[in-house]
């Protein structure tokens, strides 16, 4: 759902949620030839995405356009 929204691959760490629900996705660094960072550009705001727990499914979503994915292969807890 992250990468169809974001455009790009995404991959996450089995802790990815462990402390929070947002997820920060931050645009990739442009670097040149030599390495080093592109003019100094920025890289822009990262897109934000955080995960609920509706009934019994896990939801992503993505906070700027409200899009949901429901996370079927996935179990979520909710926190204390």
């Amino acid at each position: 759902f992250a990468a169809a929204q974001t455009g790009r691959k995404v991959t996450l760490t089995a802790r990815a949620f462990a402390d929070s629900d947002k997820l920060l996705l931050e645009q990739p660094l442009l670097l040149g030839p030599n390495g080093l960072p592109l003019d100094g550009r920025s890289r822009g705001r990262p897109q934000v995405f955080h995960l609920v727990k509706r009934g019994g499914q896990c939801v992503m979503v993505n906070d700027a356009t409200r899009a949901e994915q429901v996370l079927d292969a996935c179990t979520c807890t909710a926190a204390p």
